[in-house]
């Protein structure tokens, strides 16, 4: 059963006699370690929602800035390129 429940990802498996209060901590640790797991991956969600909402001409000038282009120097940021 112990080998069960550490593959299952219990951190701790009390002995047959344990205290509530060994029990009860157990538990708190495992809801902490999911609550920062929780949040680690939602992190990534919330990024490549802000990126989808971007317009394409907003992700052609982050893509340049990204790669060290100062926006003001992107030939996207000027608007449409004028004719002689």
């Amino acid at each position: 059963m112990t080998v069960k429940a550490m593959k299952s990802g219990c951190s701790r498996v009390p002995h047959q006699t344990f205290l509530e209060r060994d029990l009860l901590g157990a538990i708190r640790q495992a809801l902490e370690r999911d609550r920062a797991t929780r949040q680690q991956q939602a992190k990534p969600c919330r990024v490549r929602g802000r990126y989808e909402a971007l317009t394409a001409r907003e992700r052609e000038v982050m893509h340049l800035v990204v790669s060290g282009m100062l926006n003001k120097q992107s030939p996207l940021s000027s608007g449409p390129a004028k004719s002689p």
